[in-house]
């Protein structure tokens, strides 16, 4: 295991520099996520080109009439 190490000096607002340990990433872990970003993108290319050929609806975030308050001012 790989351990990186990055020193920041701010600017003399503090006397003591400030240490941080970062872990590599598993290339595992990358692969998964980079895998993920692309099955998410090629769904919404899948949902946009269902739209465009009329074979999804477009549902869009609107109340139903059984949802809309009237308010009355009194």
């Amino acid at each position: 295991m790989m351990v990186i190490n990055h020193v920041v000096h701010n600017g003399g607002l503090y006397k003591r520099p400030f240490n941080e340990d970062f872990e590599e990433t598993p290339m595992l872990v990358a692969v998964l996520t980079y895998v993920g970003y692309g099955v998410l993108t090629l769904f919404g290319y899948l949902r946009d080109f269902m739209r465009q050929w009329k074979i999804e609806k477009c549902q869009n975030a609107t109340e139903r009439e059984e949802q809309k308050v009237l308010c009355a001012v009194g």
